[in-house]
Order: C-alpha cells, then structure tokens, then sequence
C-alpha cells in the first residue's frame, strides 16, 4: 500500500538530511545554494558550510555573526581570512581555547577584538590571566574597574602597567588586598597617592611609613585616617617636615604622641609649647627631652599643674 502523500516516511526525511550535508560538503555545490543553507539550515549543516572552500564570505559572515555552535565558530577562527577571524572573536559564543588564540593573532584589529571579549569574561581565573598580560591603555584601565579584587591585585603585579594607571588605583581602590598590593610599588606618586587613601588598610600604611618616600610619608601624616601606630613610625623617621606637618595636626591625640616621644627633636617641641590643648602640653611637660626653654616658658602657663610640673623639673635641673 503506498503510503499518503504529505506523510514522508523515516527513510525518505534522513535521506533527505543526508543529501543536503553531501551538497553542503561539496564544494561543486553553487554559492546561492550555500549560502542558503547558511541563513535557513541547522547547526549541522552549518559546520559543513563553514567548512566547504566553496562557500562565500557572505555566508560565512552571516554564520560569525548569528551562530551559536561552537564547533561552527572554532573553523571560523581558524580562518585565513581576518575578518572572520574578527566575527568569531566578536560572538560571545566562541570557544575560550579559540578566543585565548585569537588574542594572540597577527592581526591588530582581532587581537583587539579578541582581547575586549577576554576582558569581559565572566571567569574571574580568565581575567586574572589577562590582567597579567601585556595589554594596552584602554584595556588596563577596563581591569582597574574590575567586580573582583583577584583581578585588581593582578593588574598591579603586572610590572608593564603604566603608573597612570596605578595612581588611579591608589586613589579610588578601597579593597585591603588590592591597596596591599599597591603598597608595595615604588613609584613616588603612586605611594603618595595611596598615602592619601582613607582606605588604606593599617598594615600598608605601616610599609609606607617604614619604606615610603618623603613625599608619601608627608602625605600619610596629613591624612586623618592614618592610625597612632603608623603615626609613631612616623615619628621614628625624624624628618623634620613629616614632623612639621603632625605638629599641626587637628587630632589632639597625634600632637600629644608627638609632644611625649623621646624621638621627637627640640625644633618641634619647642613649636609644641604653644599649644592650646593641656593633654598635649602635659605631655611635653613630662618629657624628659623638653629643652629648658620650653619648660620656663611652662611656668607660666595658665594651668596650675603644669607651672608646678615645669618648675619641679627646672629645680632638679638647677640641683643637678
């Protein structure tokens, strides 16, 4: 009995799928009849039509741009011709192995491409990777905005990142790791820049304070977050501008570790003397490298424990 027309059978439908991957693999087969299957067949077909020599560029644009197999978009990237190339960097759908090539390739426009895509992988372990690559202005700049600190920190280990674009970090980076990381760059204007940061974690503030230049240690006693541990390393340096700078400090509390340190030198006790708060003139009073100077101007202070205080500590002197 025949069977009713309108109703193919199984063998008839793969003969017919078949035919049309022998026509889509030959490459006698004409270009409109290619590029028809480009735009109206099946990813099976699609890879065959990647494939075929025959194929035109048309159709194969139309499949970088519009395919979502991967097998389809790794012949594309394998491509002698650039602009596929580019078409298979550009979709988000091309392989990770094919797109790590793809940045490396000899042509500018789909290293560039390819990279941009990379930048934006959603694998943090793929931007690590590109953060410590040789890459371009723009593209650093893109990492500095990164969601994940592991990428951050890995752009600032990168030693070919301009310090331009280190400052910027210094500046607006508020993670511990990544202003860590940053603390370990000898660039003067990035460790003032970081010096600056209201963010800096204790630890990086301490390795600035010990290792930093004169300039960032300038810039870490001016900034008010900066903590009374790293404020006393700073003392310890001794250097008289770092020390002309916390004299003047709003915080009473870093004038008063100032005014009691036995490492603070004369020229700034003497500067202290004029303080107006009594904390930080109590302190001075009591240190034992007061000159004789400050301590006689102190006999005169409006606060009677302090004039008492001052003229003991002359007596003594006068009896030794």
């Amino acid at each position: 009995v025949p069977e009713p027309s309108g109703l193919p059978g199984k063998p008839k439908t793969e003969f017919s799928i078949e035919s049309q991957v022998l026509q889509a693999q030959d490459p006698k087969s004409s270009q409109e009849s290619l590029m028809l299957m480009a735009t109206q067949g099946g990813p099976v077909l699609h890879v065959h039509v990647a494939q075929n020599p025959n194929t035109p560029f048309e159709a194969l644009d139309h499949l970088g741009r519009n395919s979502r197999s991967a097998h389809v978009l790794s012949v594309l990237a394998g491509s002698p011709d650039p602009r596929l190339r580019k078409r298979a960097a550009e979709n988000s759908a091309t392989p990770l192995r094919d797109l790590v090539l793809l940045a490396d390739d000899a042509n500018s426009d789909v290293r560039l491409t390819a990279t941009a895509m990379l930048l934006e992988h959603p694998e943090d372990d793929v931007r690590i990777k590109m953060a410590t690559r040789q890459i371009i202005h723009n593209q650093a700049v893109r990492l500095t905005k990164d969601r994940s600190p592991s990428v951050r920190k890995a752009l600032v280990r990168n030693q070919s990142i301009a310090p331009d674009i280190l400052k910027s970090m210094a500046d607006e980076d508020d993670d511990e790791g990544v202003l860590l990381a940053l603390s370990t760059v000898r660039d003067p204007g990035v460790q003032v820049r970081l010096a600056r940061n209201r963010a800096l974690p204790r630890e990086a503030a301490n390795m600035l304070a010990s290792e930093g230049s004169p300039e960032a240690q300038m810039a870490l006693a001016e900034n008010p977050r900066t903590s009374l541990g790293t404020i006393h390393r700073l003392i310890r340096r001794r250097d008289r501008e770092v020390l002309m700078i916390l004299s003047r400090h709003p915080e009473y509390a870093v004038r008063e570790l100032l005014a009691e340190s036995e490492d603070t030198p004369e020229e700034i006790l003497m500067k202290l003397v004029y303080d107006r708060r009594h904390s930080v003139l109590r302190a001075l009073v009591r240190n034992r490298r007061t000159p004789r100077e400050a301590l006689s101007m102190l006999t005169k202070s409006d606060y009677v424990d302090l004039r008492e205080i001052a003229i003991q500590r002359l007596g003594g002197a006068n009896r030794r």
